[in-house]
């Protein structure tokens, strides 16, 4: 077996560490506690420094980082690698951790011994091997998911400080893992929506009216430039990636080739987003996009994913996956759109009450089609106060909201929650975080000096009468505080505003997300 090499710097300060002992299944979560409070007594901290990574584990490391300093153990990754090229070889490591320990006070470093964690598909686990007491670990999803156990393997050159070298490999490894608990409990992000959650797939459709790749769309994104997504930056859906320490998921299209086969295996597994601006509920909505990827098609496109997910991880090993990812779903706001547009033709086939009914059974069928691809967990956004944005306002001579958009939009999230509930019961372990958008969205509205707006009517990027008569193209103005700002453009919310909703969605009360919020979700 090939063996990589680290360096472990200690102090006879070392011999005071002691191994902790739980038996509960998520034993990494206090192991991780009380080893810290181990490190703190011993003065250590970990240095880890990144060599090599990919883009998730740059999101990985800087959520570590951020939930390590908050219980005052300082991290840098040394070396955090992920491989998944090696996955399908018997003895191919699929990633290794490479840590260096330095004490906090003795600057003069003692080589005492080097080790590594060497994870293959065809030996034990070595939480098992080395200790009884660590043999809950060895069930851990993260075993499961990627068809892995672990094994430990050590090459020494100490006198007498075998047992340091253990607790110290363990505290190591259930560091990380506890303290990555939030990605590791939250393999995937899978995103299904309209233009509040494209990322881009919007690019790639050849007669779309509905894209945001241009100026001045992307501003205040970290490249500065647009990326699809109809925002001045992140959308919300980046935001919740953010927080449960995943990278944004990459638009469906951008991985698929002219073969129609998906070119990157590795995106599928941490998430793919769906979303697509202009889409709706039903097929063929709202007409003046021209072409969008309605939520029929969106998931079918998983379930392309899902069929690749099953060959790479094996059947066990995606439901394993699967059933701890997040599906964030936010649609319906272009059905509602649609249907109260002037010209709508299907505001003459169905009453509003009719109609709302509709879409809530629809997309009730198409969440139960998710659940028997594997989700398990979702994350559903009721439909904002559409009545407000400035597409809308700019219709009354008032610039007031449309009374009648937002009264059928309330009357669809109650069927929606209605819907959800009937999940629920129908299958026990369908388990949902419902977001009150349009109450969220609502206080803003009312009370926007408490979040720092002082405009809440026109849209920041535009022309015309509240920079709604023509939209956030090249030619148009934007403002220079979009933090004052709620909406970016003639339809949607600024950064600021989605990561106002991405906080509620992930942390918010039970006022505003129901039955439970993600952070709760994550835990079921």
């Amino acid at each position: 077996m090939a063996h990589d090499y680290m360096y472990i710097h200690q102090t006879s300060r070392t011999q005071h560490m002691t191994p902790v002992a739980h038996h509960s299944y998520a034993l990494h979560e206090l192991c991780v506690l009380r080893m810290i409070y181990a490190l703190r007594m011993t003065s250590f901290a970990i240095q880890i420094q990144t060599q090599n990574y990919n883009s998730h584990a740059s999101s990985v490391i800087h959520k570590t980082t951020q939930k390590l300093k908050t219980q005052k153990v300082y991290v840098m990754f040394f070396s955090y690698m992920l491989s998944f090229s090696h996955y399908k070889k018997p003895h191919g490591p699929l990633f290794r951790h490479i840590f260096t320990i330095r004490t906090l006070t003795n600057t003069s470093e003692i080589r005492i011994v080097t080790w590594i964690i060497f994870l293959s598909r065809r030996s034990h686990s070595y939480f098992g091997f080395v200790s009884p007491l660590y043999k809950p670990l060895s069930n851990h999803p993260l075993t499961h998911t990627l068809h892995t156990k672990h094994t430990l393997a050590m090459t020494t050159s100490i006198n007498g400080a075998s047992l340091n070298l253990i607790i110290t490999s363990l505290f190591l490894y259930v560091l990380l893992l506890g303290s990555g608990c939030l990605c590791e409990s939250v393999p995937g992000l899978y995103v299904f929506g309209d233009s509040l959650a494209d990322a881009g797939n919007n690019n790639y459709l050849a007669l779309s009216l509905a894209k945001a790749d241009f100026p001045h769309n992307g501003v205040d994104f970290p490249t500065g430039q647009a990326t699809g997504r109809f925002s001045n930056g992140k959308n919300a859906a980046d935001f919740i990636a953010e927080k449960v320490g995943l990278p944004s998921a990459p638009p469906y299209l951008s991985l698929v080739l002219k073969s129609k086969k998906l070119s990157s295996t590795n995106a599928t597994v941490t998430g793919v987003s769906f979303a697509s601006g202009g889409a709706g509920i039903f097929n063929g909505t709202y007409e003046l996009f021209k072409q969008s990827i309605p939520l029929t098609t969106q998931v079918e496109y998983y379930s392309l994913v899902h069929d690749q997910l099953v060959q790479q991880l094996g059947s066990a090993g995606a439901q394993a996956h699967l059933s701890k990812s997040l599906f964030l779903v936010v649609i319906g706001s272009n059905d509602l759109f649609g249907y109260f547009n002037k010209d709508s033709q299907v505001s003459k086939q169905y009453t509003p009450q009719q109609y709302v009914d509709l879409m809530a059974s629809t997309l009730k069928e198409l969440l139960k089609r998710l659940y028997g691809l594997g989700a398990r967990k979702f994350v559903v956004s009721g439909v904002g106060v559409i009545g407000c944005c400035p597409a809308q306002r700019k219709q009354n001579t008032t610039s007031e909201c449309r009374v009648e958009a937002n009264y059928w939009s309330t009357k669809y999230n109650d069927g929606l929650k209605a819907l959800l509930r009937d999940l629920k019961v129908e299958s026990s372990d369908f388990h949902y975080s419902y977001f009150q958008t349009y109450d969220v969205m609502n206080g803003l509205i009312q009370h926007p000096e408490t979040y720092g707006f002082t405009e809440i009517k026109a849209a920041c990027c535009g022309l015309g009468n509240l920079n709604a008569d023509i939209p956030c193209i090249p030619i148009s103005i934007y403002c220079s505080n979009r933090k004052n700002h709620l909406f970016w453009d003639l339809y949607h919310p600024t950064e600021y505003a989605s990561s106002i909703f991405a906080r509620s969605l992930y942390s918010g009360s039970q006022q505003v997300t129901t039955p439970m919020n993600v952070e709760q979700l994550i835990n079921v």
